[in-house]
């Protein structure tokens, strides 16, 4: 034990502490990069899994595709066209029907009646024009005319390229082709007034006949888009004519005391169909008028009772004036047999406009020489318009 070398006690180094990294100021980018990682990974997964399932992710996202539709064919495109220039209106009609006229050719285009026919089915359609002025509105003359011998017909309104018009359905007693015996059809006509003075009446004559086809057709002319204007000298009175018609202008002698026969009182417009004269000034037309043929009679801007005989003349045509801005207008026919001369003459009137709407006094205008000096020797009536007292102008 004593020969044992003593051992050293052992020597305790000291402690060295490990090196610490150190992130310093970079730590918020690292941890931002950490993030954006683990957001796209996340994405794509959820992504995948969706894809997997059929479920598109931007299915809310939808976008509309606009389709234009298609063109509805027209089922009149191949029909026939016929064309009434005399009356004004344009339709069309299936190639399977014969259209056909009574009194007159078809090509005049002057005719009242055409029917449509078919080779297999007979009558299908007929038109027909009733001429003469329309005292009442067109309701009211259908109502008189027509639903008064009908009691069970229905009346709806069915206006026409923008004309006044009624679709009448009624039902009638009648053998057709499939019956040997009378059974109850239903049919249609249509009322629709052209102007004051023409109705054209469109009426079914064959229940399946398609009308509501053929009145999808109908168009109204307008006879006077090329026609000329006339405005007289003194500006109370338009009228519109044809073309190949004369306009002369004239003095006729007025009732005046001094007549000026330079003064324009007076415009003839004449053609082949017939003559319109217009008369202004303290003057009128004069005569009196069978009881029979005192008629309402309309033009563009006024209705009034004149006289005719809705064929032959018309007078009596006045903006009803009763001083020196009177103006009177009458016409006749140079062919009072055809046809064609009453309507153009009846066109004409038609389009006349009085510009002159200023009211009408209610004594007959004073003649100035009534209080002048020396004073003159024309009669003083009861009609006359008292003596105007001249107003006093202060330091005159």
């Amino acid at each position: 034990m004593d020969n044992q070398t003593p051992v050293a006690p052992s020597q305790q180094l000291p402690a060295t502490p490990l090196p610490q990294k150190s992130y310093g100021h970079n730590w918020k980018k690292w941890l931002l990069i950490y993030l954006i990682i683990a957001a796209v990974l996340y994405s794509g997964i959820y992504y995948f899994f969706l894809n997997k399932q059929g479920t598109n992710p931007y299915s809310s996202v939808t976008t509309t595709v606009t389709t234009s539709p298609s063109p509805t064919p027209d089922p009149t495109a191949n029909w026939k066209t016929y064309t009434n220039t005399y009356y004004g209106y344009t339709m069309k009609y299936p190639p399977s029907e014969s259209l056909s006229s009574i009194g007159t050719d078809v090509k005049e285009s002057e005719t009242s009646l055409i029917k449509l026919e078919n080779p297999d089915r007979g009558e299908d359609l007929e038109i027909d024009v009733i001429n003469g002025p329309i005292n009442t509105t067109l309701l009211q003359w259908v109502q008189n005319n027509f639903i008064r011998y009908y009691k069970n017909a229905k009346i709806v309104p069915m206006p026409i390229d923008s004309h006044e018009g009624y679709l009448i359905e009624y039902p009638i007693q009648a053998i057709t082709k499939d019956s040997t015996t009378p059974h109850e059809i239903l049919l249609k006509s249509v009322y629709l007034e052209k102007n004051k003075n023409t109705i054209i009446v469109v009426a079914q004559t064959n229940p399946d006949f398609p009308l509501n086809q053929i009145l999808s057709t109908l168009k109204f002319l307008n006879p006077t888009d090329n026609w000329k204007t006339y405005i007289n000298p003194i500006g109370t009175l338009s009228i519109q004519y044809p073309p190949g018609w004369t306009v002369t202008e004239s003095h006729t002698l007025s009732n005046r005391v001094v007549d000026n026969p330079k003064e324009i009182n007076t415009t003839t417009i004449w053609g082949k169909e017939g003559k319109i004269v217009i008369e202004w000034g303290s003057m009128g037309f004069g005569g009196g008028c069978n009881p029979k043929d005192h008629k309402m009679f309309s033009v563009k801007n006024k209705t009034m009772d004149i006289c005719t005989d809705s064929k032959e003349y018309w007078s009596g045509i006045s903006n009803g004036r009763k001083d020196d801005r009177i103006t009177e207008i009458m016409a006749n026919t140079s062919k009072p047999t055809e046809n064609v001369s009453t309507q153009t003459i009846q066109t004409i009137l038609a389009t006349i406009t009085f510009l002159d709407t200023s009211v009408t006094p209610t004594c007959t205008p004073r003649p100035a020489c009534l209080d002048s000096e020396p004073r003159c020797m024309i009669p003083e009536t009861s009609d006359m318009c008292p003596r105007t007292t001249p107003t006093a102008t202060v330091g005159k």
